[in-house]
């Protein structure tokens, strides 16, 4: 197990620290204290965003659902939901347009309101892969929107920006975002054919299986029932388990996967919905540095909250074989109820979750 860099495909060093302290993310104007211990939830925060599907096109439905956490008894504000429409220009720092976090909230050309609750439904705007992705720029009016296509994350991907807060709350915003699915791009015209006759949209992670181990004593490691009860002041290891990807694609297997499309495998291909890993899968990039179509496999990564005791790790993530990731928790010294919750991405930016409640008890 290694610690990495967030897979966020906005978050440098620099847009992590600016992205408004909720997702492991901090927004545009929030200056962290980097003694925080993300892990913590204190307050009211947005920890994650799920899309269904995980990788729409220009057009398509999708649901979005954001995990909200907080350590509050009292029922949460209602969540926001905004589209960010406008292009960040060449000369503005930050992973979005600035002005969709500091209008937050007003009416302005910026944003567009999707809706308001945990949940919300949106159509993916048309124009969502010249604003924000490798075509170019839409032309609004007599004038062609200002700046180059969009250059893609590590793993080739393009991503429509989401704008989340609570109403009455004065924290600043959370940055969200959609990947798109936008075609090949930045490689020759054959190796883009080859990218999109092989290309699969992202398939969001599942959690397979929570489990955990009593480690107090290294030599007697004790396999944990946490519904139980866990004793105060207790080390707890857990892990997180998810489904093995093939390496290879295989016609037949019920996966529909990197090389494979409707017309080489229809048994896979053309069934309703069409099926890929839940797990680290593999994918085809269209590899601007080679320009050539490339196979990559996905880097699965799990944050870890809690309202109470401390993990070892704020985030982990794991060699791309592999099917689980762990880390440590020490449990409070006070008893109590416990939320804990476990946020898995891949690298492409799926995303999935599971919330365990513990009861701690006295030793």
């Amino acid at each position: 197990m290694t610690i990495r860099r967030s897979l966020y495909p906005f978050a440098t060093e620099r847009s992590r620290a600016l992205l408004g302290c909720s997702l492991g993310l901090p927004l545009l104007a929030c200056v962290p204290d980097f003694d925080d211990d993300t892990s913590q939830i204190e307050t009211q925060r947005v920890l994650a965003v799920h899309a269904e599907p995980a990788e729409p096109e220009p057009g398509e439905a999708v649901q979005l659902v954001a995990l909200v956490a907080s350590d509050e008894a009292k029922s949460p504000a209602t969540l926001s939901w905004s589209l960010c429409t406008a292009r960040r220009s060449p000369t503005e720092a930050g992973p979005v347009a600035q002005r969709c976090v500091t209008d937050f909230g007003s009416q302005t050309e910026a944003l567009s309101p999707i809706g308001e609750g945990a949940s919300v439904d949106l159509t993916i705007p048309s124009d969502s892969c010249r604003r924000f992705g490798p075509l170019p720029p839409p032309v609004e009016g007599e004038e062609t929107v200002s700046g180059q296509p969009a250059a893609p994350d590590q793993t080739g991907g393009y991503y429509q920006p989401l704008i989340l807060g609570f109403s009455g709350d004065s924290t600043e915003p959370t940055l969200g975002s959609v990947r798109l699915l936008c075609g090949g791009a930045n490689v020759p015209q054959e190796e883009i054919v080859k990218f999109n006759s092989g290309y699969r949209p992202n398939q969001n992670p599942e959690v397979a299986d929570v489990s955990a181990v009593l480690v107090d004593d290294e030599e007697d490691r004790e396999t944990l029932d946490w519904e139980d009860g866990i004793v105060a002041g207790s080390t707890v290891e857990w892990t997180i388990h998810w489904a093995e990807c093939p390496e290879q694609a295989e016609c037949g297997d019920g996966l529909c996967t990197a090389g494979e499309n409707a017309t080489v495998c229809a048994d896979d291909c053309r069934t309703e919905p069409v099926l890929g890993c839940t797990g680290a899968e593999q994918y085809l990039l269209a590899d601007p540095v080679s320009k050539t179509t490339i196979e990559q496999r996905e880097v699965i990564e799990v944050s870890w909250y809690a309202t109470g005791g401390t993990f070892d790790l704020s985030t982990t993530d794991n060699d791309d074989v592999v099917t689980e990731s762990n880390n440590r928790w020490v449990a409070p010294r006070e008893p109590g109820e416990v939320q804990l919750w476990f946020v898995v991405r891949d690298s492409r930016r799926g995303t999935t979750w599971e919330n365990v409640t513990v009861n701690v008890v006295a030793e």
